[in-house]
């Protein structure tokens, strides 16, 4: 029964990872797309830097705590961030998905 508990668990962690949507796009005017790029990757380097695999028990283990690997997520994301507002971009809300009416 205990390991069937952990694999629904696990399988909602996957589910709640892959289905994240993006809050919005980051924005500084007079950007050229190269240079958000680069921004872009040294941010990422940055946070990865930051936390190397294997810094927080439970990420990636489906015994592990998915707390945990959910609390690390969120780190990682303001990190990233903060690392994107210190070199001046907003981050642009986007607007809601709007539905569409499949039955016409």
């Amino acid at each position: 029964m205990r390991t069937i508990s952990i694999a629904i668990c696990f399988l909602l962690f996957l589910t709640a990872c892959a289905t994240t949507q993006p809050t919005g796009q980051w924005s500084r005017p007079g950007t050229t797309q190269d240079q958000f790029d680069q921004d872009k990757a040294a941010c990422r380097f940055a946070v990865q830097a930051a936390n190397p695999p294997g810094t927080v028990q439970g990420v990636g283990d489906p015994f592990g705590n998915i707390a945990l690997g959910l609390a690390y997520n969120e780190r990682i994301n303001q990190m990233f961030d903060d690392c994107m507002k210190s070199k001046g971009y907003k981050l642009i809300p986007l607007p809601p998905a709007k539905e569409t009416n499949q039955a016409n």
